[in-house]
């Protein structure tokens, strides 16, 4: 087929044509593909830990006297659990924690 309809289908051929595994436009949607998981992972994360040691001691202090286990606490603090545990010691130390 020949003329403006021969080009047509040649074109949807093209257009239709797997892309190479090793191509620019596979590379493209990869890299799409991998930053929007990249941007759905940290809206779905938990909040950033807090600035300084002052901060994550209040803020654990807080988890713990609202019922929250500490172990817990200590995760969404965004601390391991040890220190959650020295956390409980500077607490009772400093109840104006």
């Amino acid at each position: 087929m020949t003329g403006p309809a021969g080009r047509v289908l040649l074109l949807e051929a093209e257009r239709m044509r797997p892309v190479p595994s090793g191509s620019t436009a596979r590379l493209i949607r990869q890299t799409i593909a991998i930053l929007a998981q990249a941007m759905a992972d940290r809206e779905l994360a938990p909040r950033a830990p807090a600035a300084g040691k002052a901060d994550r001691v209040e803020d654990y202090a807080w988890l713990r006297a609202n019922n929250v286990g500490p172990d817990e606490a200590a995760a969404r603090v965004g601390v391991s659990a040890g220190t959650g545990r020295r956390h409980e010691h500077e607490i009772k130390e400093n109840p104006k924690c």
